[in-house]
């Protein structure tokens, strides 16, 4: 397509306009042609707009002329428009395949922290949305702000990276108007944690959601001043078709004021997603009319969006089929209704959208839409380096110049939603159908996946959860009508009071009854931060506040009175099938991996470390490269590893056969090639299970006591800590990097953090060893022989191979196992939030829940490591359920002992480094400390105590 000549301009550098004169015959084009660019410059920028780009009207004539929407982009869209700030991709994310794969691996917890407000609201469908407002809502009431809505993508939600990264810029930015944005986020129904009332879940063609989220705008924020209603829409992904589609539903009465849409999706493309979403909340849509045509889609391994929206969308929504629902949902039937500024961003490398899915043809005859199209960036990715040096998006400059200019521009108001109040209900002028229910409570929410927000007030409005475990219907009932009176915080009775109660029936089905009272946060840990093993980041229904407080603050803990039998009957029985087959599946998966990478490595230095390599590449190119190899050799080889040990480890529980003798076999091989005395450390670890947490009999882990460290306790005069604990930072990360390679083979010689009451040379190797009965001593020789074989193997393969050779390829995988499996069980069963108990207090059930479910290394904990540490709490509780089903049992699990259940998302090699400072000791006898213990840091402080003397 040629350019003209005046305002239409081909720009120089690496920019490139289409303008098209506004009496071109659509027909004449195929529908969703892009336009093709040279690729001969990286991350170049292709527009798209009507000749007749549309006049956009000011509120007064005294701000001076009327501008077209181009021309405007012209003067303010620095990042669109100047060459010198256009999109340079990182180098080595090389394609949109890359960058695409990047977002979702660069989610980093320090990065982009948000904390939100957020509302449920109960639309008149009895579905639930959950609304999350930065800054909050009490702070921005009657502030002259514009309010930003902003939409998810695909299962998506506020806490999404992406979204994070333009709501901290966009937050960041002041305009001529007023100061910064107000941003509303709507998560779409069971996104993001928000509970499923009703059964249906969103789709990228609903909009009336979208209505009540503007309605509840409208209602909040009747002061915003500048576009009257004062939004401008902000979309990613699947939001941005639904909001471009609600945008030309409305026409001329759209009462938005622009839209930004971010990597529009017009077509759909394979993926589990929505599986996974709807298997999260199957409880909600077990009783519904479609609930038998589930069970095809929980049984496929892989579902393809087509299959999806035949099976659960056209039913619900009641759509002919997939084609169907397609074509009535596809925003680019209604682009050319849309009567308000619209600038879509996306990028030709975009493996989700397609380089030809570009509405160009609308955008030709729409003057109120500009398209800019990037050679690079994949699916909302668009990562390039930052001034500092930084990975950071480029996406979020175009989106802030093109608001920021509207708002400075300071455009006429659009119409206005007219709000009406109906008793409790808040409904739509006009349409009673778009209504909804507000709780009168909110819910703290803190998106920075790790950390609690630093600086966090210890008295302030506590918003929070009120969920509902089952079991606790009537004690929830209580708590709720000990609340007198509840503040009503929007509607026609905010401001006012009103007594708040509950109805067992309701709280048993599984809704929320939220109330808003004045409480104190927690303290935040002197180092300005929360371990989130309380999880209050990540799961809403286990946000409430867990614990009733001390004078001085610190939460105290009420152990758990579940027996086990309540516990058994809440998993459903299939769950501790174990099927021979599938272990071996795992297992042969397993062992063919370890050989694909063992071949690969012997390829390692014949290729980079030969003359020919060396000249190719040149010799401190080859060098680099050939240790980056090694170094991915080790890792991934000694991840594989660790999933074998886990197997072996299973067999030990007998979850990997109903047959024992299978299972010892499979387990005895297994742990032997990797130095482990299968028999002898079943015995000791079962041994460990049945008294897990308990400080008289538990077999690892064992905290250490004042008196084990010489700490006095004085309560006349002030310990001074720095005597026992002075460590430079230096040489505590000694002794961690010590721990995590020699722990393991220490415990096995020397009882190592094994139980204290143990004599000394307690080991793992003698027979007669206080850890044995007589009857087990013949299992442990063949242990032993195991052993003695492996040794014989090594002194034979480094005889042959070379010592060098069985390090590289064997001796630092198997270091690897080490790590990983100290690393793994040290954070299972080492946290400041996790109860020890004594006699008294101890039982099998609380010492199961005193372990902690962690996202170890995210994927590559799952795939690799079979889950050990992702669901270590459900292991606990039944050591012979399978591990492939881990996943399962822990949501019955979860939703049954509630607050007792642990999580902490917290990354975990800072875990690792936080728990191995903050956990020092425990308190001595009875007398003192009680029988509930907690540990205590090199300050001698204790994050949490019990709740009375025990």
């Amino acid at each position: 397509m040629g350019a003209r000549n005046g305002d239409n301009a081909l720009l120089r550098g690496s920019l490139e306009v289409h303008p098209v004169p506004a009496t071109a015959n659509q027909s004449e084009r195929r529908p969703h042609s892009a336009p093709k660019l040279d690729s001969g410059s990286t991350g170049r920028h292709s527009f798209v707009f009507a000749t007749s780009s549309a006049l956009l009207a000011r509120s007064s004539s005294d701000l001076g002329d009327d501008k077209r929407l181009i021309d405007l982009l012209r003067s303010k869209a620095d990042s669109l428009l100047n060459p010198r700030s256009a999109f340079s991709p990182v180098l080595w994310l090389f394609g949109g395949n890359a960058q695409t794969i990047y977002t979702s691996l660069c989610d980093d917890p320090e990065v982009d922290k948000i904390k939100y407000e957020c509302t449920l609201i109960r639309s008149s469908d009895g579905g639930t949305l959950a609304i999350d407002v930065v800054p909050s809502a009490s702070k921005s009431l009657g502030a002259a702000k514009p309010v930003l809505l902003v939409t998810h993508g695909l299962t998506g939600g506020s806490h999404e990276a992406y979204v994070r990264a333009a709501i901290k810029h966009l937050t960041s930015l002041r305009f001529d108007c007023d100061g910064a944005f107000t941003i509303v986020v709507l998560n779409s129904r069971g996104c993001n944690q928000t509970p499923v009332t009703s059964p249906k879940l969103s789709h990228a063609g609903v909009t009336d959601d979208i209505r009540h989220a503007i309605l509840w705008i409208s209602a909040s924020f009747p002061a915003s001043p500048i576009y009257g209603l004062g939004q401008l829409l902000h979309c990613f992904s699947m939001g941005a078709n639904a909001l471009t589609k609600y945008a030309g539903e409305e026409g001329d009465a759209c009462p938005l004021s622009a839209i930004v849409s971010v990597a529009n999706v017009w077509d759909f493309v394979r993926g589990n997603a929505l599986r996974n979403l709807l298997s999260t909340h199957r409880e909600a849509f077990k009783h519904s009319s479609h609930g038998a045509q589930l069970s095809s889609i929980f049984k496929s391994r892989f579902v393809t969006l087509r299959q999806y929206h035949d099976t659960i969308t056209s039913p619900l929504y009641g759509f002919a089929g997939a084609d169907d629902y397609y074509a009535q949902i596809s925003s680019v039937r209604y682009i050319s209704k849309i009567r308000i500024p619209l600038l879509g961003l996306n990028a030709a490398d975009d493996p989700v959208t397609g380089p030809d899915t570009l509405p160009v043809c609308d955008a030709f005859t729409n003057p109120w839409i500009v398209l800019a199209q990037t050679d690079r960036g994949g699916h909302l990715g668009w990562f390039e380096r930052g001034p500092g040096g930084e990975i950071c998006r480029w996406f979020v400059k175009p989106i802030g110049e093109f608001l920021g200019a509207l708002l400075d521009y300071d455009l006429a108001p659009r119409p206005q939603i007219g709000v009406e109040y109906l008793g409790d209900m808040i409904c739509q002028q006009g349409r009673p159908d778009i209504s909804y229910v507000e709780p009168a409570r909110k819910i703290l929410r803190i998106w920075n996946l790790g950390t609690v927000v630093d600086q966090i007030p210890t008295k302030m409005r506590m918003y929070t959860w009120i969920s509902c475990p089952r079991g606790s219907a009537s004690q929830l009932c209580s708590a709720l009508e000990s609340c007198q009176t509840a503040r009503f915080s929007s509607g026609p009775f905010r401001g006012s009071t009103g007594a708040v109660g509950a109805k067992e029936n309701d709280i048993a089905a599984g809704l929320y009854q939220p109330i808003d009272v004045d409480c104190d946060l927690p303290t935040p840990h002197p180092s300005g931060t929360m371990d989130t093993t309380t999880p209050v980041t990540t799961d809403p229904q286990a946000t409430e506040e867990r614990d009733c407080r001390s004078g001085d603050g610190v939460p105290k803990f009420e152990p758990m009175s579940f027996s086990m039998n309540d516990i058994r009957a809440a998993i459903p029985t299939r769950l501790f099938e174990r099927n021979t087959a599938k272990s071996m599946r795992y297992l042969a998966r397993d062992m063919a991996m370890a050989t694909a990478l063992w071949r690969l490595a012997l390829c390692i230095d014949p290729l980079l470390g030969s003359n020919q390599g060396i000249s190719f590449l040149g010799r401190h190119v080859a060098e680099a490269l050939r240790w980056l190899s090694w170094a991915l050799y080790w890792w991934f080889q000694g991840l594989v590893f660790t999933g074998i040990w886990v197997i072996g480890h299973e067999c030990g529980h007998g979850a990997f056969s109903e047959s024992k003798i299978v299972c010892d076999i499979f387990g005895y091989v297994l742990h032997t090639l990797l130095w482990t005395p299968y028999f002898s450390w079943r015995i000791s670890h079962h041994r460990h299970h049945s008294n897990h947490a308990s400080m008289e009999r538990d077999e690892v882990y064992v905290p250490k006591t004042r008196s084990d460290l010489g700490i006095p306790r004085d309560v006349n005069r002030p310990i001074d800590y720095e005597e026992y604990f002075g460590d430079t930072p230096l040489y505590t990360l000694f002794m961690l990097v010590r721990q995590q390679l020699l722990a393991f083979p220490a415990y096995l010689l020397f009882n190592v953090s094994g139980q204290k009451s143990y004599p000394p040379g307690t080991n793992h190797f003698d027979p007669r060893s206080i850890l044995f009965t007589q009857k087990q001593r013949d299992v442990v020789i063949a242990s032993n022989l195991g052993i003695a074989a492996m040794i014989l193997g090594v002194q034979w393969a480094c005889t042959r191979f070379g010592a060098t050779a069985v390090l590289k390829y064997y001796g630092i995988p198997w270091l690897c196992v080490t790590h990983w499996f100290i690393m793994i069980t040290y954070l299972h069963h080492t946290d400041p939030d996790l109860p020890h108990y004594r006699n008294k207090e101890w039982s099998y059930q609380r010492g199961a829940a005193a372990t902690v479910d962690r996202p170890f290394l995210g994927w590559q904990g799952r795939f690799f490591l079979h889950d050990v540490a992702h669901f270590h709490v459900v292991h606990h509780f039944f050591p012979r359920m399978p591990w492939y089903h881990g996943a399962e049992a822990t949501q019955y699990l979860r939703d049954f002992i509630g607050e007792h259940y642990m999580f902490s998302d917290k990354p975990v090699f800072r875990a690792l480094w936080d728990n191995y400072n903050d956990c020092q000791f425990v308190e001595d006898e009875a007398p003192v400390a009680g029988d509930v213990l907690f540990y205590r840091d090199k300050m001698g402080r204790a994050r949490r105590q019990p709740a009375k003397s025990l």
